[in-house]
C-alpha cells in the first residue's frame, strides 16, 4: 500500500490501465483479497504498517504517509477493475 501511495503521489505511476491490469493479477494470485472485498486487503495491510513498514522507513517518510489516502487509492483501483 505504501509503494502505491507513494509512486502515485510522486507521480512516477498513475490509476491507468496498465496498474489496473497489475492490481487484477495480483488479486487473482492472492488468496487474502478478492475482488469484492478491498476491505479485507485494507485491513490486512493496516495490521502490517507499524509492523513491517515502520521499521523500514525513514521517520520523515513514515509521517507522510497518509493512511487514508493510500485506502481510497486502494479502493479506486478496486472500482476501476469492476468497472472492466
Amino acid at each position: 500500500m505504501y509503494d502505491i501511495f507513494y509512486a502515485i503521489n510522486n507521480n512516477i505511476i498513475s490509476i491507468d490501465d496498465f496498474l489496473i491490469d497489475l492490481a487484477k493479477k495480483k488479486i487473482a494470485v492472492n488468496k487474502e483479497c478478492t475482488l469484492h472485498a478491498p476491505e479485507k486487503i485494507i485491513d490486512s495491510l493496516n495490521k502490517k504498517i507499524t509492523g513491517e513498514l515502520k521499521p523500514v522507513l525513514r521517520e520523515a517518510d513514515y509521517k507522510d504517509f497518509d493512511i487514508v489516502n493510500a485506502e481510497d487509492i486502494i479502493k479506486s483501483i478496486y472500482k476501476k477493475i469492476a468497472l472492466k
